[in-house]
């Protein structure tokens, strides 16, 4: 099963997509989806961009593959842009 690291600061796009795609994800504590990934237990943080770091994220999402699977297809829906769209206009027409 494929998997997703990234460490940058501003793959927040491409994590979104790889979560509505099942793809369990690893990413850097920079990253501004992470409060909302944080809420959902769905992401591994890498708060260090070390090789051992990296090394560890790979191993942790390795041997956790399925259950990290799980909970990226669960969230999926929250980032459709339905959702997205409604909490806008929410947040718009107040």
């Amino acid at each position: 099963m494929k998997r997703v690291i990234l460490t940058g600061e501003n793959e927040n796009f491409v994590i979104a997509v790889a979560i509505c795609e099942g793809l369990p994800t690893s990413i850097s504590s920079n990253a501004v989806i992470r409060t909302f990934l944080d809420a959902h237990e769905i992401e591994i943080v890498i708060s260090e961009l070390s090789a051992d770091a990296l090394k560890n994220a790979i191993i942790y999402v390795s041997a956790n593959l399925e259950k990290r699977s799980l909970y990226a297809i669960n969230i999926a829906y929250l980032l459709s842009w339905e959702v997205v769209l409604d909490r806008w206009e929410q947040a718009l027409c107040k």
